[in-house]
């Protein structure tokens, strides 16, 4: 169905509240949670999370998450479907930001495609973080690696939202639209480096990575690795002196209740900044 979930009433029917107040969604025999998963400095202090969606089906089988993204043509009818996914999953995590612990960067990932619908519904998201009382200097926006129409304008949304106080990342960098020619037009805060330029230097290709860190110097963007599953890994881009860390090996995506109860029982460590 070519259409995406534009009137209020319609989005709200989709959400609720279960007794541990986190919210979740149901859309076309969905249902979606929100996760998030921890983000590391290089001095290991906490830089913020990146709000994850888990979905299910109506048998309560688990749905990977980059199956809700695949389609890149818009002719295909896939396309405004996973543009409504990709908005109540934003509506879904800043409902869920309600209990999060302050004074932590939120990384939420959006589609290149609705940068410009949260552009149209700019005053509706900056009156939501003002209720929640989160700076959208503390929201990371990850521009995900699928196809813009138009470069120039992608470029243009970016430099709004930069203006407006948000953070831009180019996420999964080294595959699809995630690549050289994105990062030089918009210039990210963070490029976020994908998981299979790792494995490719842990083997015998160490050439990609290391061109993607001289790219973020040449922007004056910072590097964040994604993948992280052990220490192996984690010792080497500690030796590259990349700037974050991302991975199960550092820390799995949790609920907002695993978080704020880890949050409750730690003792604080002074966060590192962007």
């Amino acid at each position: 169905m070519k259409r995406t979930i534009r009137k209020r009433r319609d989005r709200n029917k989709h959400f609720k509240f279960n007794t541990k107040k986190e919210c979740i969604a149901q859309y076309n025999h969905l249902e979606l949670r929100s996760v998030f998963q921890p983000i590391f400095g290089l001095d290991e202090k906490t830089l913020g999370f990146e709000a994850l969606i888990r979905a299910r089906d109506h048998n309560g089988n688990p749905i990977c998450s980059n199956d809700l993204f695949q389609t890149q043509e818009r002719e295909d009818p896939a396309f405004y479907s996973q543009r409504s996914i990709d908005e109540l999953a934003w509506i879904l995590h800043l409902k869920n930001l309600i209990q999060f612990p302050k004074n932590n960067y939120i990384f939420l990932n959006v589609l290149p495609s609705n940068l410009q619908l949260f552009y149209k519904k700019q005053n509706i998201l900056i009156k939501r973080l003002e209720e929640l009382s989160i700076s959208p200097s503390m929201l990371v926006l990850e521009i995900l690696e699928h196809e813009y129409h138009d470069n120039d304008i992608l470029c243009d949304l970016v430099i709004f939202f930069k203006e407006s106080g948000f953070k831009i990342a180019v996420d999964d960098y080294g595959i699809k639209y995630s690549n050289e020619e994105r990062v030089r037009k918009i210039k990210p805060d963070i490029i976020k480096i994908d998981h299979s330029l790792l494995i490719r230097y842990m083997s015998t290709e160490k050439q990609p990575l290391l061109d993607a860190i001289s790219l973020a110097k040449d922007v004056s963007s910072k590097v964040l690795v994604e993948g992280i599953e052990n220490r192996a890994q984690y010792d080497a881009m500690r030796l590259l002196k990349v700037d974050y860390f991302q991975g199960f090996y550092l820390g799995i995506p949790m609920t907002i209740e695993d978080v704020c109860r880890q949050k409750a029982n730690k003792v604080p460590k002074h966060r590192c900044t962007i």
